[in-house]
């Protein structure tokens, strides 16, 4: 009997020490903190390749936004800390689509006709909410705004910056999976997945 209880405690014990490796959280520099969040071995920046096109999706903790949105760089960690608190009741993404082939990203090329260039426009500029849906597990999260950042011509790709409502009872206890649906056909509703267990090893800002 005093053999089992013993096998059974060192049994919880491997486990406690497994979980704990396996949330660890790394501890990087300012400097440092932006590489290691798009780098996607890391599992906050999700690339898919469909033929010409090139989707990319960034999941922007807070820190994230401070830093280089807010230029945080020069701040000091409390001061950093203290910013945070201002977006920390969303969750921000941005969602980039580039095309090797189309200088416009979603928009085509130079060859576009002018109708159907300025029904796209149109379309995400106005409309883009209705392409996006942010699952959390089995829930839904609403969506609080999609914007289309106005860079046709100047870049070659597209990007929508995105927000929606943060669970925070439960965050961060299940995937989170973005879905994105093409209007126009160009390519199937692709989705990206952003584990539970990545986010929860989301690095600390050290000195």
């Amino acid at each position: 009997m005093k053999k089992l209880l013993i096998y059974g405690l060192l049994g919880i014990a491997t486990i406690t020490i497994i979980l704990a490796i396996q949330t660890k959280k790394t501890e990087v520099l300012k400097s440092e903190y932006i590489p290691w969040m798009e780098n996607p071995e890391n599992g906050f920046k999700v690339v898919e390749k469909l033929g010409d096109y090139s989707l990319s999706c960034q999941y922007k903790p807070s820190e994230y936004i401070v830093l280089k949105e807010r230029k945080g760089f020069n701040k000091s960690i409390e001061k950093i800390n203290n910013s945070i608190q201002e977006f920390d009741h969303q969750l921000f993404f941005s969602f980039t689509v580039a095309n090797k082939n189309h200088g416009f990203g979603l928009f085509g090329n130079k060859q576009i006709s002018p109708d159907l260039f300025t029904e796209k426009k149109n379309y995400y500029t106005f409309d883009g909410p209705n392409n996006f849906v942010l699952t959390y597990g089995k829930d839904t999260i609403p969506n609080n705004f999609t914007h289309l950042e106005q860079t046709i011509g100047i870049k070659p790709f597209s990007t929508f910056l995105l927000g929606f409502e943060k669970p925070y009872k439960k965050y961060p206890k299940k995937n989170m999976t973005l879905y994105f649906k093409e209007e126009f056909a160009e390519f199937p509703t692709q989705k990206f997945v952003f584990k539970r267990s990545a986010i929860k090893k989301q690095p600390t800002l050290k000195n």
